[in-house]
């Protein structure tokens, strides 16, 4: 039963990162024109998609397995889910402080990208860790034989 549970913690926390993979690939194609730069908007966008994607199926496989072999209610399974993310965030903006000029639109920049990134990681892993639980919950109420 707890490789049951771990193989449906595992399934969910990768569905965690193909919606962010979905929800990324239709906001880079949203947008316009692929300008004249090598690479052009199209380039950095793929590569975004490639890395948030990596990163967002790895956190979140690692949340549900993790959420789901330790057998935790909802609550704990949300802060299992915001502390992976909290460490992903400050992954990505560990060195962002020191290259930064500190003009208004800098500033308002980082502010954005962080406020995005913040609903996409320790949210949505919490978000993860939660539902993860109530898998794992439901998994456990269903009897079993012991073979």
């Amino acid at each position: 039963m707890i490789l049951l549970r771990g193989i449906a913690g595992l399934i969910i926390g990768i569905g965690y990162g193909g919606l962010m993979a979905a929800l990324i690939f239709l906001a880079i194609r949203v947008q316009g024109d692929g300008g004249p730069m090598i690479p052009d908007n199209y380039g950095w966008g793929r590569m975004i998609l490639y890395y948030t994607t990596l990163i967002a199926t790895s956190s979140g496989a690692i949340v549900g397995l993790v959420v789901s072999l330790s057998g935790v209610n909802k609550i704990g399974g949300a802060i299992i889910g915001l502390v992976v993310g909290l460490g992903v965030l400050i992954y990505i903006f560990w060195g962002t402080w020191t290259r930064l000029n500190f003009d208004l639109w800098s500033i308002l920049l980082i502010f954005v990208l962080l406020t995005i990134c913040f609903v996409l990681f320790p949210v949505g892993l919490a978000l993860t860790g939660m539902l993860v639980s109530l898998g794992s919950i439901r998994l456990k109420q269903i009897p079993h034989k012991n073979v």
